[in-house]
């Protein structure tokens, strides 16, 4: 006979456990973006329990005046490319304000190279 899992906060802890993983890796994620746009932001990310209702899995939203962004995931479902989209997408909202909102060609161009940018892997030193 098999022991039922334990839940925590409407959570089995495995699912908790992945998303603190998940965690870890968007905070990465979070400060490479920052550094390779140049702009000072803090992250502040909750998971949602439920399936989203408007069928997106990462909402993002930024907050100039604070310099803060704010992320919620679905984790199940959400993919590093979502992720990093919306990151970069929100910081450079901080990043050039206000007319960014209007989201046009410009924009979305700004956000597919900020995505682009490459990994900084540093060589250690053997």
């Amino acid at each position: 006979m098999t022991q039922p899992r334990i839940r925590r906060n409407g959570r089995t802890d495995p699912q908790r456990e992945f998303e603190e993983e998940l965690g870890k890796e968007i905070g990465r994620i979070f400060e490479r973006k920052k550094r390779e746009i140049r702009i000072e932001a803090t992250l502040k990310l909750s998971f949602l329990e439920d399936f989203p209702i408007i069928g997106e899995y990462v909402y993002g939203q930024a907050f100039p005046n604070e310099k803060l962004v704010v992320l919620e995931v679905y984790a199940l479902y959400a993919t590093k490319k979502e992720i990093t989209r919306t990151i970069c997408e929100e910081l450079l909202h901080i990043k050039h304000g206000p007319w960014t909102l209007e989201h046009g060609p410009e924009f979305w161009k700004m956000v597919e190279e900020a995505m682009a940018r490459p990994i900084r892997v540093k060589k250690a030193n053997c």
